[in-house]
């Protein structure tokens, strides 16, 4: 199974769940030990309609990409 998660620590957390906000799918948690907040998305079908048109607008560019 294929899941995406995005985490961040619970000071951003409102960037968290405006994530889910803005893509309408998934689910948010806290983690108790780490202090993090995590948005899960494990349907595939919703990942290839809302994710990977994202990632194909707007590509990552690391450093690498430049070089």
């Amino acid at each position: 199974m294929f899941t995406l998660k995005v985490g961040m620590f619970k000071t951003n957390a409102r960037a968290v769940y405006k994530l889910k906000r803005i893509l309408g799918v998934g689910k948010v948690h806290q983690e108790d030990k780490s202090g993090m907040v995590v948005y899960k998305l494990s349907h595939r079908q919703k990942i290839k309609e809302r994710i990977v048109p994202l990632l194909e607008a707007y590509p990552f560019r690391g450093v690498k990409y430049y070089e």
